[in-house]
């Protein structure tokens, strides 16, 4: 054994100690010096953060996906009776008749808003739709980013049972007793038909005003017109039912969904592969909430047509917004089901391409339809100039179109490789679509 000194200078007294007891206190002895005790403190900070993000999310994460069959509503951290929200006070304090007169006031006019909402017309309802439901295919952070940043606005996440559902309450509207009307753009104005080579522009100048068709052979084009809005029944979906069961694909049926429930309920739609950035009552400028009922964002802004789109200027439907009823909802809903109607054997066979499905229920027919609507109520229906793609080709901030509000680029399409669109979430950013879906080639 060696000897160890204590006491101080060259005169220290050599003792010798004990095995036992150094063995005893080598605990006390540090383990870990210099990079090592470092590594080893990032190693536990990490640990506790992670032990607190899951101790955080996981009561959220059970409740979000334990959900029942049918429509799926999330919990929000204000409980639906709250007693303290002004409307449910003074509710409670009225009488049946008082109550019935309220809600039809609401029903026929607009939503209550305050200082949460601040959109008057859009009313504080987020809708998404998952036909093949599994909780664990779900984001949970894409879930939570839009209800954390939406307090007071209400969550549905709509799966077959809820889709059905809805459905048939549309079938229900146009077989009722009780007549309903609604506004729907008519059928567009057809010249002379002619076949174009749109790979030639002067083949299409004056023909397709909001964007040429892309095609590598000629295609018939028709020229569109936009024509005034026109009060009409349900008559139009009576075997809505039918028709919806009928469609070959996964994806026709969730873009009519999208179309359905803002028709029907109004608020905002968005895919479940999307993340809100900015609080909805933020979406909108507030010299021009008063007046916005539709909220649409570019998802192209590129000549010619970036490959995958039709047109120049064309609009994103993975992201919507809208008063209740509004005409281009219940116009996509009409056409579409016509269009299914009429194709029985033809386009809706097993043949059925993606280009169909953009051109029926995706971004290509609701592109028409919006610029329908925006020349109705802010060009020549209302003796302005013509709103052509040309007239929003560029655009770098908000605009408002009688109505509608129509975002840029970066509103709702931040991170796409063309139209000069942010890389990165921007000031601009209101919506992030992480294109997790594929809807191509899904025969489902």
């Amino acid at each position: 054994m060696l000897p160890r000194w204590t006491g101080g200078g060259s005169a220290g007294t050599a003792v010798t100690g004990s095995p036992t007891r150094a063995a005893a206190l080598s605990f006390l002895r540090p383990r870990f010096t210099g990079t090592g005790l470092r590594r080893l403190l990032v190693v536990v900070a990490l640990a506790v953060v992670i032990f607190i993000l899951i101790f955080r999310l996981s009561p959220e994460t059970d409740e979000l996906l334990a959900l029942p069959d049918g429509v799926r509503h999330l919990p929000w951290s204000r409980p639906v009776s709250d007693t303290t929200s002004p409307i449910s006070t003074a509710h409670g304090n009225a009488t049946a008749d008082q109550r019935h007169g309220e809600q039809a006031h609401l029903d026929a006019d607009s939503y209550v808003t305050d200082a949460t909402t601040r959109l008057p017309h859009i009313p504080a309802k987020i809708w998404q739709v998952y036909l093949d439901f599994k909780p664990s295919a779900l984001s949970v952070t894409f879930l939570t980013s839009w209800l954390f940043r939406s307090p007071s606005y209400s969550y549905t996440l709509l799966d077959k049972a809820g889709a059905l559902g809805l459905v048939s309450r549309l079938a229900g509207m146009a077989t009722a007793d009780t007549e309903k009307r609604v506004h729907i753009y008519p059928d567009i104005d057809v010249t002379k038909p002619m076949v174009a080579d749109n790979n030639k522009a002067e083949n299409t100048k004056g023909i397709w005003p909001w964007g040429k068709k892309k095609a590598a052979k000629p295609i018939h084009v028709e020229m569109r017109m936009s024509s005034p809005a026109e009060w009409r029944d349900l008559t139009f979906a009576k075997d809505a039912l039918k028709q919806y069961e009928a469609m070959p694909r996964r994806v026709l049926r969730a873009d009519f969904l999208r179309y359905l429930v803002l028709a029907l309920e109004g608020g905002v739609y968005s895919d479940v592969d999307t993340s809100l950035v900015r609080a909805i009552r933020d979406w909108v400028p507030e010299a021009m909430r008063a007046q916005t009922r539709l909220i649409v964002g570019l998802e192209a802004d590129t000549s010619p047509p970036v490959r995958g789109t039709t047109y120049e200027v064309q609009f994103c439907q993975w992201t919507l917004a809208s008063a209740a009823d509004h005409p281009t909802m219940w116009t996509m809903l009409d056409r579409i089901l016509r269009k299914i109607k009429k194709a029985r054997g033809g386009i809706f066979g097993e043949k059925l391409s993606d280009e169909d499905v953009l051109a029926i229920t995706g971004p290509a027919a609701w592109t028409d339809v919006v610029f329908e609507h925006l020349d109705q109520v802010a060009g020549t229906g209302v003796g302005a100039p013509r709103i052509t793609w040309e007239t929003l080709a560029g655009m770098r901030e908000p605009r408002f179109y009688g109505d509608t509000l129509v975002l840029p680029i970066d509103g709702f399409a931040t991170g796409v490789p063309h139209s000069h669109a942010s890389r990165r979430v921007s000031q601009q950013t209101l919506v992030k679509h992480q294109f997790h879906g594929k809807w191509r080639d899904d025969r489902g």
